[in-house]
């Protein structure tokens, strides 16, 4: 978020100068977290792209996809719960440190439990000791979430960018090692493994007490009552994605799930992590910002023209030369993965513009319009890959895309109502953004054609320098005001 004290009115100006300088330090930090993992991301895909197959990815898809969803089951609501505490003393800390714990062992027993008929379902043995050895991961996550959840409260935004620079070195690392070694799958999961290992001793070296053993008291449930819905909003969102996954690879096989996972590599993880790093920010800039009685929605409109000024052009840019850039840089056995590339990509630049929503609706205690909302996209996804069974890879993968043409008009809407904020004032804070990022991208389309007849690395360095040359100039010339708030946040 792209903020000048103008930008947040309120009754005491040294609050607003402090709110300001915390979002100084922590901004800076989760936009390099982002920035380094979308490279790192490129870069070991792109690796080991060449050394595994699309049935390598296919394998190491829906064990992640079966771990991943036992974990936001068992999780969802703890991290947010130790966020939202207005005192956070250490008998409560405690209490839901062993909390975090006990659901990490849970987890990895479920994960034990459901890999066997997980791997008869799809007729690949080779499941049951993937999602076995993966499900490990669950214990790990127990031990990082706490010590994660208490950096984010506090804003340590440095801490967490750093945690997650340890995290994706030693996990590609060990991915990259295990690829060369010929491990096919197994190079996945060593890779996510060992970054999960290494971040929680990182985490740990940062926290000044240990949690002590504290019994279980009934105090702490009125805390989780909102992490429990936020754990229902959490856990559909993450079927609505990785159910629609494990019956896409039913359907279409793993061959061509693994084009998929391949795609999400590219596009999801940078969105992801976007995502997280302003999440990281304004739930804790939201409620700071309450409690000072800053006028919240005159700052979701602000920091959301910022954000989709910034990340609009990576993904319809992305969109625009995935043509070229796939084949080029991944391999000509990627290229069928190209219309799925380009499809995610225009699906997370439209959720871009919805970043702030969950931050600003939590803070003023709203979780249940967010929960229906997932619920309406995990709907979708699955009407969406059962309708599409019969068909191919592009259209099952269209139509999973297209549910945010449903869930975007319906957050807007219920945005609307708890937060005073009409719709048109929603649209007009990436009206500008959307509409900039669109041209450019349609004129690198163009461009590409024109230039068809070029050699691929040639075509794709002039599209995508010219592609960006191209957005500066129409934000120069037609949103210059969001260059003023960049500068005066410096200042």
């Amino acid at each position: 978020m792209l903020l000048n004290t103008a930008s947040l009115p309120g009754p005491r100006t040294a609050t607003r100068a402090g709110l300001l300088a915390r979002l100084r330090r922590a901004a800076p930090w989760a936009a390099a977290e982002s920035l380094f993992s979308a490279v790192a991301t490129l870069a070991s895909t792109l690796v080991v792209a060449r050394l595994l197959t699309p049935s390598d990815f296919g394998l190491a898809s829906v064990a992640f996809a079966v771990v991943t969803i036992v974990q936001l089951l068992a999780f969802a609501g703890v991290p947010q719960a130790v966020l939202r505490a207005p005192q956070l003393l250490p008998r409560l800390s405690d209490q839901l440190f062993w909390v975090l714990l006990g659901l990490g062992a849970a987890a990895t027993l479920v994960c034990w439990l459901i890999a066997a008929p997980v791997a008869r379902f799809y007729g690949a043995p080779l499941l049951l000791w993937l999602i076995g050895v993966q499900a490990f991961d669950c214990l790990l996550q127990a031990l990082a979430q706490f010590p994660t959840a208490l950096l984010t409260r506090k804003m340590r935004t440095r801490s967490l960018a750093l945690r997650m620079l340890w995290f994706k070195l030693v996990s590609i690392a060990g991915t990259l090692a295990a690829a060369t070694a010929g491990l096919g799958p197994w190079s996945l999961v060593a890779g996510s493994l060992l970054g999960s290992a290494a971040s929680v001793l990182l985490l740990w070296r940062t926290q000044p007490r240990r949690p002590r053993w504290r019994r279980f008291d009934a105090g702490v449930l009125p805390l989780l009552r909102m992490g429990w819905l936020i754990m229902a909003e959490t856990a559909l969102t993450a079927l609505s994605v990785r159910g629609f996954l494990l019956l896409f690879g039913k359907f279409h096989g793993l061959h061509d799930l693994g084009l998929l996972n391949f795609a999400m590599r590219l596009v999801d993880e940078l969105g992801a992590m976007i995502t997280a790093s302003v999440g990281r920010v304004s739930l804790s800039f939201f409620a700071t910002a309450h409690r000072a009685g800053h006028d919240l929605a005159r700052i979701f409109v602000i920091g959301t023209h910022a954000i989709t000024l910034a990340v609009l052009p990576l993904f319809f840019g992305l969109a625009a030369v995935a043509g070229d850039a796939v084949p080029l840089v991944f391999g000509a056995r990627w290229q069928a993965a190209v219309p799925a590339v380009q499809l995610l990509a225009v699906f997370w630049g439209l959720r871009m513009t919805r970043l702030l929503s969950p931050g600003l609706m939590r803070t003023l205690d709203v979780q249940g319009p967010l929960v229906m909302n997932a619920a309406i996209s995990f709907g979708f996804a699955m009407a969406a890959v059962l309708f599409t069974r019969e068909l191919g890879f592009v259209a099952a993968v269209a139509a999973f895309s297209a549910r945010m043409l449903v869930t975007i008009p319906a957050g807007a809407g219920v945005l609307a109502r708890v937060a005073a904020l009409p719709v048109s004032r929603q649209f007009a804070a990436v009206a500008r953004p959307l509409t900039l990022a669109t041209i450019m991208a349609a004129l690198v389309l163009v461009g590409r054609s024109l230039a068809s007849d070029w050699p691929l690395a040639p075509r794709l360095a002039a599209l995508t320098a010219g592609g960006a040359l191209l957005y500066a100039l129409l934000v120069w010339g037609f949103d210059r005001s969001a260059l003023a708030r960049l500068a005066a946040l410096h200042r």
